[in-house]
């Protein structure tokens, strides 16, 4: 019950007791009295729980830090792709002809199609067949690339 009160699991505690009883008869102290023998076994136990309660921490620092370097790992890996990625795309984009690497440009930037169309002065359904036909050279590029 005493080590109950450092740490939460019993058949841990049930280990560290019979340890520490072990661990006396092993050494065969000889104490003048019982209560020299109650208060070794009582310091014992407690310092036990002590130690495993700091072996946990260090367990969970470790398990922390090494969740945290594997996750920037990933963002790392992850920021490599998308660069990779994008200038893939962008070399892909230099094959286009003008017109349609134009428009691209700006879908990319956000504009929607018919920004598109009132900036180069050309129909909405252009840019839409333009953009179509680029989007689609622009994915066999890239397949033929993989």
């Amino acid at each position: 019950m005493f080590a109950n009160t450092f740490l939460i699991d019993i058949d841990e505690c049930e280990d560290i007791v019979q340890n520490t009883f072990l661990q006396l008869w092993e050494s065969k102290l000889v104490f003048p009295k019982e209560i020299a023998l109650k208060s070794y076994l009582y310091i014992t136990v407690k310092n036990k729980c002590l130690n495993k309660i700091k072996h946990y921490k260090v367990k969970e620092n470790y398990q922390l830090q090494n969740k945290k370097r594997k996750e920037d790992s990933v963002l790392m890996e992850e920021g490599i792709i998308i660069q990779e990625s994008a200038k893939l795309l962008h070399e892909a984009i230099t094959f286009l002809s003008p017109r349609k690497k134009e428009i691209i440009d700006l879908a990319l930037k956000g504009l929607s199609n018919k920004t598109i169309s009132e900036r180069l002065s050309i129909k909405i359904d252009t840019v839409k067949s333009l953009k179509t036909k680029a989007y689609k050279f622009l994915k066999a590029y890239l397949e033929k690339r993989d």
